[in-house]
């Protein structure tokens, strides 16, 4: 293939060093980049199905308790509140969001 067809791959750098969103926090938008694929993930999607909701949760406490099968986890996706570290006061504040309760609207 030649550079241009499409199909065609051509090398990609890209130096990404924060993303923000738009609220006036400007909080982070946590994303990876592996095997040169770049993915921005979505805050609070514990399980990584696309939605955040109490199965999140579930699987967040679950992995926070270390149970088997429940290993796998992006750390920049469920630090919800911002403090800078993966525990039970993070589920919780998923679970206060996800029920919408007041002072809870936004993840961090």
């Amino acid at each position: 293939m030649t550079m241009g067809e499409v199909g065609a791959s051509t090398v990609l750098d890209l130096d990404v060093t924060t993303l923000k969103d738009v609220t006036p926090e400007c909080n982070p938008i946590p994303y990876l980049v592996e095997d040169g694929s770049f993915t921005v993930l979505l805050k609070g999607d514990a399980n990584g199905d696309g939605r955040i909701d109490m199965a999140d949760c579930m699987y967040l406490a679950k992995h926070i308790l270390s149970l088997s099968g429940f290993e796998q986890i992006v750390e920049a996706a469920v630090d919800v509140n911002g403090d800078g570290e993966i525990d039970m006061a993070d589920c919780m504040y998923l679970a206060k969001h996800i029920l919408e309760i007041v002072g809870f609207e936004e993840l961090k």
